[in-house]
């Protein structure tokens, strides 16, 4: 068995394996390329016998951890051929992708899947998400009582800019949302065009003070991503009724970021329900260039807390993790050493660096000065990842 990267030669007999009976081989490999960034020396293939067995993609990404950017290798595409199942290609697939996510430089690795055991063997861990509910007849309602003088319509290509320069400012600081170039916005349209998705802008004066994409599932309309300029607060209730009339929808579903949930509590109260979803799995590929990718914000966040009590707070195993060290204003990022006294789970810190509301219970067993530094050091954050970014 052979583990290597794809060569272009090799896409027509990949597209073969991912194809599907929703999914024809050419519209996979449309999907494939429609990134114009597209590198096929990111896809990992094992191979035997002259024949492709299994493929694993990884899809270059900056997230924004806070006002930060750092570099992340999400993994996708992950296929292999019936007749080599229960063979562990798949793990073994993962570990190269690894391997490559860390020559790379990729620090952190997103990946959806409602299947944890693969992915947690090989360290992923669930950051849990909450899903609202929304019944349309809800929505109706609350837009009927909405004096708002928004229009909504179909998103035509000449809104890009306008659409994207919304994208930047609404999520600029907002933890877990993916820095989009122009490059990228053209395969995210490209892709969810041919995932079925569908785009709405709203509009105020003429201007573009919403967007919604959103993908029919079974009688559900799944909100992939919903942004709201910060004057127009409420253009989510003239979108959400757009997108559930278009997809004649019985209930929307959307993650979105806690401050989003806090308006439509205020609006549709019980109406909206509220649980919680656990697809998203993320681990870090490489903790100390992590640390020092994030020195800079967390010095700035430092200099504005004051002065700390002397702190190693180390991340991860002995071999392999990183030490955060903090003394009075300075910060430094070392490796591990045996004395280190605090340790905290990967699991631990990546709930830390989201800011997630359940970061507490991960820091009980820490002294109460360490964990009341951390919590400054890392405070919460409405952080979402958008499921438009998951194709």
């Amino acid at each position: 068995m052979l583990f290597r990267p794809a060569r272009t030669s090799d896409l027509d007999e990949m597209c073969m394996l991912l194809a599907t009976s929703r999914q024809p081989p050419e519209q996979v490999h449309a999907m494939l390329v429609a990134d114009p960034a597209f590198d096929p020396s990111l896809i990992r293939l094992a191979w035997t016998g002259g024949r492709i067995v299994a493929c694993a993609r990884i899809y270059r990404r900056t997230l924004r951890i806070g006002t930060a950017g750092v570099l992340a290798g999400g993994v996708g595409n992950l296929r292999t051929d019936a007749r080599r199942w229960r063979q562990g290609l798949a793990s073994s697939l993962l570990g190269e992708c690894l391997v490559a996510m860390f020559l790379e430089g990729m620090v952190l690795s997103p990946l959806f899947s409602a299947r944890h055991t693969l992915f947690a063997r090989r360290g992923w861990h669930v950051m849990p998400e909450p899903v609202v509910e929304i019944p349309p007849q809800a929505l109706i309602a609350a837009a009927g009582a909405s004096k708002e003088p928004i229009r909504v319509r179909p998103f035509e290509s000449q809104d890009l800019d306008a659409v994207a320069a919304l994208h930047e400012s609404a999520n600029a600081g907002r933890t877990g949302t993916v820095v989009r170039d122009q490059g990228l916005w053209r395969e995210r349209l490209t892709v969810l065009d041919l995932q079925g998705a569908t785009a709405f802008v709203a509009t105020c004066d003429g201007e573009v003070v919403g967007f919604a994409w959103a993908q029919p599932r079974k009688g559900t309309a799944e909100v992939l991503e919903l942004l709201l300029a910060p004057w127009a607060e409420e253009a989510w209730i003239p979108l959400l009724t757009a997108v559930a009339t278009h997809h004649k929808a019985e209930t929307l579903r959307a993650t979105l970021p806690a401050d989003y949930l806090q308006r439509v509590y205020a609006v549709l109260g019980d109406h909206a329900l509220v649980s919680m979803r656990d697809d998203l799995m993320l681990r870090i590929v490489d903790p100390t260039q992590l640390l020092v990718a994030l020195s800079p914000l967390l010095a700035a966040r430092l200099r504005d807390i004051g002065p700390v009590a002397p702190l190693a707070l180390r991340i991860g195993p002995l071999r392999g993790g990183a030490v955060l060290r903090l003394a009075g204003t300075d910060l430094t990022v070392e490796r591990p050493r045996r004395d280190d006294p605090l340790l905290v789970s990967e699991e631990a810190f990546l709930s830390l660096l989201l800011g997630a509301p359940d970061t507490a219970t991960h820091l009980e067993a820490l002294p109460e000065a360490a964990r009341a530094a951390l919590s400054c050091l890392f405070p919460p954050q409405d952080w979402v990842y958008w499921r438009s970014d998951a194709f």
